[in-house]
């Protein structure tokens, strides 16, 4: 198996040839699918997907990886890969229960939990895309193996100090009876998102990393000295992220009323913290591709990030309240870094 995007796209194409037959009740189809995708057996989790109703959200015939630099400097590298198949054993998940529509359809709830590959792959094409700029200036030129070289201890780092993200995810899995067997019917983002360690939504992570969105960039901007952009951040944390977001959403879900004691509209607030959220990859990005100068930055940084998108979870999913302790804890600290 030669790189991560060879595995899933490998995936991908044999989960549209579903030619086996295994007598299974829905859930019994849905458990054999999460096993086989678990051991990377990918040839026995097609047998449970049904290919005639494979389409919306699974769009297979996008490219997985979207930039052809990406491509050459992940088909050189064996800690893409390797990063890859370890994730993907972590994958764990329970069946919570199955509701049968009709004698021919059905929905299977499946709780899923499985560590979260993007983090760690922006963080590494963000540092890449700094160095390659960096050299660009300078003018230093990079042979295919050397860039290859570069990547695979950019990404080995970035494995080590970027903290493990797990994901906690309640999937309903449609499934449908044809010729006396269950399968899966339209396997959702979700779904796949679950048996690649996230790696099916990293086009949306390298979308953001392209040259040209990152030339583009304010934040990136080569006049720029990095504390003038950590302070930009840090401001981000405790205006958008803290003031007008969860600490309000805390206060209103405990109280009724914001955190002055104020009446307030939740939902714009709501809106208003999804918008700010959508920013943090960038910062995420820009945090991460600093030097080891930064490193206790970078470490606290990357706390209140993951901490960010639990509380925001949290809160799309429902919750009746929210801790948002650890959050203020990490946003302290964050400031302290950049004033001590």
């Amino acid at each position: 198996m030669k790189n991560g995007k060879f595995v899933v796209g490998i995936m991908l194409i044999l989960l549209m040839l579903a030619g086996c037959s295994q007598e299974q009740q829905p859930a019994e189809a849905v458990e054999e699918f999460l096993d086989a995708a678990k051991d990377m057996d990918y040839e026995s989790a097609a047998c449970y997907v049904d290919s005639s109703s494979v389409n919306g959200e699974a769009d297979f015939k996008g490219d997985f990886l979207t930039s052809e630099e990406t491509e050459e400097i992940t088909d050189s590298t064996e800690a893409f890969t390797n990063y890859f198949e370890s994730n993907l054993k972590k994958l764990d998940y329970e069946i919570v229960e199955t509701e049968e529509i009709d004698e021919q359809s059905a929905v299977v709830t499946v709780d899923v939990s499985y560590v979260d590959s993007k983090p760690v792959i922006q963080a590494a094409f963000g540092e890449l895309i700094v160095q390659a700029f960096s050299m660009a200036f300078s003018e230093v030129e990079m042979s295919e193996e050397e860039q290859a070289e570069m990547f695979e201890g950019i990404f080995a780092e970035k494995v080590e100090s970027t903290p493990e993200k797990v994901v906690d995810e309640t999937i309903e899995v449609s499934c449908v009876k044809q010729e006396e067997e269950w399968y899966i019917s339209q396997p959702n983002k979700a779904l796949f998102n679950a048996i690649t360690a996230g790696l099916y939504s990293a086009d949306e992570i390298f979308g953001e990393l392209t040259e040209e969105g990152y030339e583009e960039s304010e934040m990136n901007n080569q006049d720029r000295q990095p504390e003038d952009v950590l302070h930009e951040i840090d401001n981000y944390i405790v205006g958008d992220l803290w003031n007008e977001g969860f600490i309000e959403v805390s206060y209103y879900l405990d109280t009724g009323k914001g955190s002055m004691g104020q009446e307030l509209d939740i939902d714009l607030t709501k809106d208003m913290l999804g918008d700010a959220m959508e920013e943090k990859p960038e910062y995420d990005t820009y945090i991460n591709g600093l030097g080891e100068e930064y490193s206790r930055t970078k470490e606290v940084w990357n706390k209140l990030s993951q901490e960010a998108d639990k509380l925001y979870e949290q809160i799309q999913q429902g919750e009746e309240s929210i801790n948002v302790d650890l959050f203020q804890q990490y946003m302290y600290a964050y400031s302290d870094l950049l004033y001590e």
